[in-house]
């Protein structure tokens, strides 16, 4: 799984992610997490890793279904052509 080196990923001053996909001008908003595991990705982590990713720098409580929702945030970002093969 790589991202798709069309779309850019901006950071936004509340932590937040916007997505932008220059050929569409379709810009897409994400959470704090969203936008970490982008960056996780983009620095050349792998699908396996983001749980523990995101365990290490969580002050709060994880969700129980946190790979569950791990991949469904993943096959979003597929789906939408974000995520390529």
């Amino acid at each position: 799984m790589k991202l798709n080196p069309v779309i850019v990923m901006r950071r936004n001053s509340d932590g937040t992610g916007t997505f932008f996909e220059p050929d569409t001008g379709v810009c897409i908003n994400v959470n704090r997490t969203g936008r970490r595991i982008w960056e996780y990705l983009e620095a050349g982590g792998d699908r396996g890793g983001i749980a523990a990713d995101l365990r290490q720098i969580c002050k709060g409580p994880i969700s129980p279904a946190l790979d569950a929702e791990i991949a469904a945030f993943l096959q979003s970002l597929a789906d939408k052509g974000y995520l390529i093969d």
